[in-house]
C-alpha cells in the first residue's frame, strides 16, 4: 500500500470556486418571509400572464430600464407557477428588498 504524500499548493493567479448554479435576474423572486430565492421557468410567468400584462412587459423589456422589469415580476409573480426554492441568507433578501425599493431616477447605479 501506498503511503500518502503530503503536498502544499501555491495559487499563483485567482481560482474560482463555485456550483455552476446561475440565476438570471429575470428567472427568479425572493420570497422574503420565507427565506428563499425562487428559480422559475421564464416561459411559465409570461403563460401566466395576462394578454395586457405581457404587453406591458414587452414594453418594459424594449426599454432599458432593469429594475422596472424586477419590480414588474416581483409584482405579478404568482406562487402557483412553482419553481425551485433555494434557501438564502438574509443579507441577500435585505439586498434584494433594498434594489426594489431604488426609484427610477437611481437606475444609473450598478445592481449586483
Amino acid at each position: 500500500m501506498e503511503k500518502p504524500l503530503k503536498v502544499r499548493l501555491h495559487i499563483i493567479s485567482p481560482v474560482h470556486i463555485g456550483c455552476d448554479d446561475v440565476y438570471e435576474p429575470t428567472s427568479f423572486v425572493i420570497d422574503e418571509k420565507k427565506g428563499r430565492l425562487i428559480e422559475f421557468d421564464p416561459m411559465d410567468f409570461i403563460k401566466m400572464l395576462s394578454l395586457k400584462d405581457r404587453d406591458e412587459l414587452s414594453r418594459k423589456c424594449m426599454g432599458d430600464d432593469l429594475l422596472s422589469i424586477f419590480k414588474f415580476i416581483k409584482a405579478k409573480y404568482n406562487m402557483s407557477i412553482g419553481g425551485r426554492e433555494v434557501e438564502i441568507c438574509k443579507d441577500l433578501s435585505n439586498h434584494y428588498e433594498e434594489i426594489l425599493k431604488l426609484r427610477p431616477s437611481d437606475n444609473k447605479k450598478v445592481i449586483n
